[in-house]
């Protein structure tokens, strides 16, 4: 659901495929819930085969072995822990590089080996190798230097630490250029050469196989065994690598072993974030324990997260959770800040808002935090966002997108206003000259016009349509056999059709809403997270379709079905009708020619303007959004054409006032009294249509 109030644009919804005699056959074959047959041919498991692998249990390990230069990484590793080689283990500052740090260091020193942990800071050293630190190390005595989660390009610091007599190990999960850095092994799974039947591991997964490598003919006490597959399992879910195949089994079994895990690091983070290890699932790791080891990376130094989780002493343990959840509280604040900032541009210049790609950037912005808030801002507008923190004349950015805007594709386009950038489809960095800001702002709407026939929105796709009748902890239990949820294999995503809302109920003092509902006779009731009942919008009596997920709540020692809301909207709207709307809206502020038809959905009358400033008199003030004030004062009444053509009319008149930022519209108290001519949007519209 929504977070807080704002602009947030219409999801689409994507419906699955017919495939009911294929869930049929699978559910036949392998004895499943018809339910659970549906999930899986949605999601694309449509063979036999396929859905097989998904379900099966006792999948293994790839042979470690089978990653590249595995033998040679082993050999090397071996030979300093036979020698008592000093060795320096080189991880990354986020949760999947502290975690991979703590993993490989702490079965080095397990096996006798004389380790030490760097991992550089993210503010004054960035990502990755470098040479300061390289010559750091040697200073020290160290002579084998092994990265995980980072390595695979940096072919200049590689050969600087030959120059040094520094021999390295890299092992990283990142894709590799077209030549590889100089090391006695470089184990990469992404690879040309990989023959691993795995390659999507996090660098945790890459350093935990590094550990089995090693100790090939030597058992490992299981109880040392139970605190790897925690920790690797806790960076997996951070690192938001797809939790399938071996990924799905290295998180499966870290959940099982957390009840029994001894970590004090980790008891003690646990016990600061509230979260209990007896009872974990995905969803607690990746909001409680997660964000607390990234914020000492993000705010302060990751090396405080890496003491933490190799502490060996309970009290030092609590004492240095209290500093990570002190970092945490700083990293929220400060997303705050940059947050109201961002916001505070988008009110001074609404214009901002019919970009389909938001830029914006702010002196001194953290730059470790506002990859977090681009990913807000995402969510609240539902367009891909660049955020730049600007340093003198240089701006270094972090950006967000949807899977319809593939950023590093788009990056890649306009490369030349870009002193340097990384990243995937979802998710990018860059560093940038702050002259050019304008310039990239222009390229990527440029491209985003060029790429798209409409504005990129998220996507919700529906896993199956459920009925009020279904909804049971049974039907939960049977879910639970997909678990655990994250990348690649998320809550699964139900559509509920023609539910009528029988009543509203604030909760937590209005922060959240409680619906009752009743679809087909059934009654039902399903919570709104996040969705602020004063400006909820729908009302009872409203028929509503729902996106939802299901969950088990537990109080007072009893269980019962809980129902989610992700989405929701006036039953029966169709997509395409919403996506042409937008479209005219749009050609019309851009000053477009518009079709007879078009022309037609934009024809603002007098009658429209009345009935949708009476419509916000009637409600004083909303600030929901404006879509959600549409769709529940306004729609089917008038098209959104013209509820847009008219707000922008009275609040041109100065008959409302309006923020598209925040999603806010009330009336003027004491309005002037003006004619509609006097009314630039309103004139031109009716030129349109002369």
């Amino acid at each position: 659901m929504r977070k807080g109030t704002g602009s947030m644009a219409l999801k689409r919804w994507v419906r699955p495929a017919e495939r009911t005699e294929l869930a049929a056959v699978l559910a036949a074959e392998y004895h499943i819930p018809q339910v659970l047959a549906d999930i899986l041919t949605a999601r694309g498991y449509d063979s036999p085969a396929t859905a097989g692998d998904w379900l099966e249990t006792t999948i293994k390990l790839s042979d470690p072995f089978t990653l590249p230069d595995m033998p040679a990484a082993v050999e090397r590793i071996r030979a300093a822990l036979d020698s008592g080689e000093r060795i320096a283990v080189y991880g990354d500052y986020d949760c999947d590089g502290v975690c991979a740090s703590t993993v490989l260091c702490r079965y080095l020193r397990q096996q006798g080996g004389d380790v030490m942990v760097y991992i550089p800071s993210r503010e004054n050293e960035g990502y990755g190798l470098n040479a300061e630190a390289l010559k750091a190390l040697a200073e020290q005595g160290i002579g084998l230097v092994v990265t995980v989660d980072n390595g695979i390009s940096a072919v200049a610091e590689a050969e600087y630490a030959a120059e040094l007599g520094l021999d390295l190990v890299i092992t990283d999960h990142h894709q590799p250029g077209e030549t590889l850095p100089r090391a006695a092994a470089v184990v990469d799974p992404h690879r040309k050469d990989c023959a691993c039947a795995y390659r999507d591991y996090a660098g945790v997964g890459v350093a935990y196989q590094l550990a089995r490598a090693l100790s090939q003919g030597q058992a490992l006490p299981p109880e040392e065994i139970r605190e790897l597959l925690v920790l690797t399992m806790v960076a997996t879910i951070g690192d938001v690598v797809p939790l399938t195949g071996e990924n799905r089994v290295l998180v499966q079994s870290g959940l099982k072993q957390a009840a029994k895990c001894s970590n004090p690091g980790l008891l003690a983070l646990a016990e600061e974030a509230g979260v209990n290890l007896k009872k974990l699932n995905a969803r607690s790791v990746a909001f409680g324990l997660v964000p607390r080891i990234n914020a000492a990376g993000r705010m302060g130094s990751a090396s405080l997260a890496a003491d933490l989780l190799a502490a060996r002493d309970a009290a030092e343990a609590v004492r240095l959770a209290q500093q990570v959840d002190a970092l945490n509280r700083r990293r929220k604040a400060a997303e705050q800040t940059i947050l109201e900032d961002c916001m505070e541009q988008l009110r001074a210049d609404e214009l901002q808002l019919n970009n389909r790609v938001l830029v914006l950037a702010g002196e001194g912005w953290d730059a470790g935090v506002i990859g977090i808030v681009s990913a807000r801002m995402l969510e609240r507008f539902g367009k891909p966002v660049v955020l730049l923190s600007l340093d003198g004349d240089t701006a270094v950015g972090s950006a967000r997108s949807m899977p319809e805007f593939p950023l590093h594709k788009a990056l890649s386009s306009c490369s030349e206003l870009l002193e340097r950038f990384g990243g995937h489809t979802q998710a990018a960095g860059l560093t940038m000259r702050r002259e050019n800001i304008p310039l990239l702002l222009a390229a990527l709407n440029r491209i985003a016009e060029d790429w798209l026939e409409s504005a990129p929105r998220e996507s919700c796709r529906i896993d199956r349509m459920l009925a009020a009748s279904e909804i049971s902890l049974n039907l939960i239990d049977v879910l639970s056999r997909l678990e655990p949820f994250g990348a690649s294999n998320p809550v699964p995503l139900f559509c509920m059709e023609g539910a009528e809302i029988t009543a509203v109920q604030p909760l937590s003092g209005g922060k959240h809403t409680k619906l009752s509902l009743l679809q087909n006779g059934v009654p039902f009731q399903a919570l709104c997270f996040g969705e602020e009942t004063e400006w909820f919008g729908f009302a009872p009596g409203s028929v509503v379709d729902l996106l939802v997920t299901l969950e088990v709540n537990e109080f007072a020692g009893r269980r019962s079905p809980s129902v989610r809301v992700e989405d929701i909207r006036p039953a029966g709207l169709e997509e395409k009708q919403w996506e042409h709307w937008e479209l005219v809206c749009r050609k019309i502020d851009a000053g477009a020619l518009l079709a007879p038809e078009e022309l037609e959905q934009a024809n603002l009358c007098r009658e429209d303007l009345v009935r949708v400033y009476n419509g916000i008199k009637q409600l004083g003030r909303f600030q929901g959004g404006l879509e959600r004030l549409y769709l529940t004062a306004f729609y089917p009444k008038i098209n959104y054409v013209r509820f847009c053509a008219a707000l922008d009319v009275l609040s041109e008149l100065g008959l409302i006032h309006r923020s598209r930022a925040d999603g806010r519209v009330s009336v003027v108290q004491h309005p002037p009294q003006v004619a509609l001519t006097a009314s630039e949007r309103f004139c031109m519209l009716q030129k349109l249509d002369a």
